[in-house]
C-alpha cells in the first residue's frame, strides 16, 4: 500500500480502517483485564469517544484516559506498587532460601 509513497485520497478509509481494527482488538483485551480486576466496571473501559472526523488512536487514548481520574487511577497504580513489592520480596526470599 505505501510502496509508491503516495495516498490516493480515495483509500484513506483503509489506512484507518487496518489502524482501528488494531486498536479495537487491543481494547477487548483491555476490556477482560479490567473486568477482572474491578467487581462493579464504573468506569466502562469498553465504551469509546469518537466521531466520524476523530483519530482513532486519539479516541481509543479518551477511552483509557477514564481510568486515569484519582479515584481509578491512584488505585491501580497503589495496587501495581503492592504487587511489585510483594513480588520483589518474594523472590529476594526464594533466591535467599536456594543460596
Amino acid at each position: 500500500m505505501y510502496v509508491e509513497r503516495i495516498v490516493v485520497r480515495l483509500r484513506h478509509w483503509l489506512i484507518f480502517f487496518c489502524d482501528f481494527n488494531s486498536l479495537i482488538a487491543c481494547n477487548l483485551l483491555a476490556t477482560v483485564f479490567f473486568a477482572m480486576t474491578y467487581l462493579l466496571l464504573m468506569v466502562l473501559i469498553h465504551m469509546q469517544v469518537g466521531s466520524a472526523l476523530s483519530d482513532p488512536y486519539l479516541s481509543f487514548a479518551a477511552a483509557l484516559n477514564g481510568l486515569a481520574g484519582p479515584l481509578h487511577g491512584l488505585a491501580n497504580q497503589v495496587c501495581s506498587v503492592w504487587r511489585t513489592r510483594s513480588y520483589l520480596v518474594q523472590s529476594l526470599l526464594y533466591a535467599s532460601f536456594y543460596l
